[in-house]
C-alpha cells in the first residue's frame, strides 16, 4: 500500500489485507490487471474495489439470510394452520357428541360416545402439542436469525474503527434530512471535520497511533452532538455531522466548540503510549438551501474546509464567510 501511495483507510486494509491473503481469487485477477497496466490506485479505484468485493458480499449475505427468513415464516404459518386445523376437527367432534348426547338412549351409545371423545382427545391433543412444539422451535429459530440480520445490517452502516455511521449509512441519512429540510422549511446544517497533518502521525508514530486519533475524534465528536444530530466517518480523516434541527450560527458554534475542544487535549501516542501530541482539526460550515441536493450542499462546506485548511488549519470557515 506504501509503494502505490494508497491511503490506510479501514477499507483499502480490508482489500490489501485479502489479496494479499489470496482468499478473493477474483479480487487478486483485478488488482494484478491494474498492477501490469501501471494504474493508480486513485480514490475512485479503490473504493469501487472495497464496493465490488465486499459491499456487494453483504449484499449477497442480506439476500440470503432475508430468503431463510421468508421460509422459516412459511413453515411457522403452516405449523399454525396444522393447529388450528387440528383444533377445529376436535370442536367439531365436540359438536357433534354434544347433539348425540341430546338423543342418546341407552348405556351402549353412551358408552360409544365416551370412546370417541377420547379417542379423538387424545388425537387433538397430540396434533396441538406437536404444532405447539415445532412453533416454539421455529419462533427461536426466528429470534436468532433477526439478531443475525441486525448484527450485518448495523456492520454494513458502521465504521469498525470508530463506530461512528459509514459513508454508506451518510449517504442515506444525508437524502433523508434534506427531504426534511425542504418539507419543514428549518433547513439543515453540515459541518465537516478533518484531522490536521493526519498522515504526519501514521509516518512518525505507526498506523496505531493514527488509529487512536481517528478513535480519539470519534469519541469527541459522538459526545457534543445530540438527538437528531448525525455524525460519519466519511473517509479517511474526515468526519461529517449532520445538524437537520440547527440552524447556520448554531452549526458554525458547534464546529468553533469541537476545534477548541479538540486542541485543548494532549493524547498519549507511541508504541507505549509514552509520547504526548497535541492533536487539531479544522472544519466547514455549510447550510442547506431550498434548491440543494446532497452534492451541492456536501461541496460547499467542502470549500468551507479547505478555506479553513488553507488559513493555517485548526479553525472553523462557514460558507457565509467565504
Amino acid at each position: 500500500m506504501r509503494q502505490q501511495a494508497i491511503a490506510t483507510t479501514p477499507e483499502n486494509i480490508k482489500v490489501w489485507y485479502h489479496y494479499v491473503q489470496a482468499d478473493i481469487p477474483q479480487l487478486n485477477q483485478d488488482i494484478d490487471g491494474l498492477l501490469e497496466r501501471g494504474k493508480e490506485f486513485s480514490a475512485a479505484i479503490s473504493e469501487e474495489l472495497y464496493r465490488r468485493y465486499f459491499t456487494e458480499m453483504d449484499d449477497r449475505k442480506m439476500d440470503t439470510l432475508r430468503k431463510a427468513l421468508r421460509e422459516l415464516i412459511a413453515d411457522f404459518s403452516e405449523s399454525l394452520q396444522e393447529l388450528a386445523a387440528g383444533i377445529g376437527d376436535y370442536d367439531s367432534v365436540l359438536q357433534r357428541s354434544y347433539e348425540a348426547l341430546q338423543s342418546a338412549r341407552d348405556e351402549q351409545r353412551l358408552e360409544q360416545l365416551i370412546e370417541v371423545l377420547l379417542r379423538e382427545s387424545k388425537v387433538a391433543l397430540q396434533a396441538s402439542s406437536q404444532a405447539r412444539h415445532k412453533i416454539d422451535l421455529l419462533s427461536e429459530e426466528i429470534t436468532q436469525l433477526k439478531t443475525v440480520m441486525g448484527d450485518l445490517e448495523r456492520s454494513a452502516l458502521e465504521d469498525a474503527l470508530t463506530n461512528t455511521a459509514n459513508r454508506r449509512a451518510f449517504d442515506q441519512v444525508f437524502s433523508d434530512y434534506l427531504k426534511l429540510a425542504r418539507s419543514s422549511g428549518r433547513g439543515c446544517c453540515l459541518v465537516l471535520v478533518d484531522i490536521d497533518r493526519f498522515k504526519g502521525f501514521n509516518d512518525k508514530f505507526g498506523h496505531q497511533a493514527g488509529d487512536k486519533v481517528l478513535r480519539f475524534v470519534a469519541m469527541i465528536l459522538k459526545k457534543m452532538v445530540k438527538g437528531q444530530d448525525f455524525v460519519a466517518r466519511h473517509g479517511g480523516e474526515e468526519f461529517a455531522i449532520l445538524l437537520p434541527a440547527t440552524r447556520y450560527e448554531g452549526g458554525l458554534a458547534l464546529a468553533r466548540s469541537i476545534v477548541e475542544r479538540i486542541a485543548g487535549t494532549r493524547l498519549l501516542v507511541g508504541s507505549n503510549s509514552d509520547t504526548s501530541v497535541s492533536v487539531s482539526v479544522s472544519a466547514g460550515v455549510g447550510f442547506s438551501r431550498a434548491e440543494d441536493t446532497p452534492d451541492t450542499l456536501f461541496a460547499r462546506a467542502d470549500k468551507c474546509l479547505y478555506e479553513a485548511k488553507q488559513k493555517g488549519r485548526n479553525c472553523v470557515v462557514g460558507e457565509h464567510g467565504l
